[in-house]
């Protein structure tokens, strides 16, 4: 199912809790594309920086540390674009902080 349609039914079904329920599906919408993406894009710090608002580059550093190639995006991560990943992570203000919720922060290490 579709991020969209779920958001749909979230409207008809539970409108009180719309806001909050966006807001995680945007989340959700930029963590499903960074698995998705040709993963050169994110060489770029400037690209990564427009297509990603919503996740920080911890976040984005997770996820490519531990993608796997799989059958909707078969290609593997290079190592070149995990360590310049890794490089944007260390940088980072928000390099101890991970967060889903806006809420919520989450302390982790940033060794990968």
């Amino acid at each position: 199912m579709a991020i969209s349609q779920l958001e749909e039914w979230a409207s008809t079904k539970h409108s009180t809790l719309l806001p909050n329920i966006r807001l995680q599906f945007e989340y959700l919408t930029e963590i499903a594309n960074v698995l998705v993406i040709d993963k050169s894009i994110l060489l770029s710090e400037s690209l990564v920086t427009e297509l990603f608002t919503k996740l920080n580059a911890v976040q984005i550093n997770q996820l490519v540390q531990c993608f796997e190639p799989d059958e909707y995006a078969p290609e593997e991560v290079y190592s070149l674009i995990k360590q310049t990943v890794s490089g944007y992570a260390e940088k980072s203000p928000e390099s101890s902080l991970v967060t889903l919720d806006p809420n919520h922060f989450v302390l982790v290490s940033n060794s990968s």
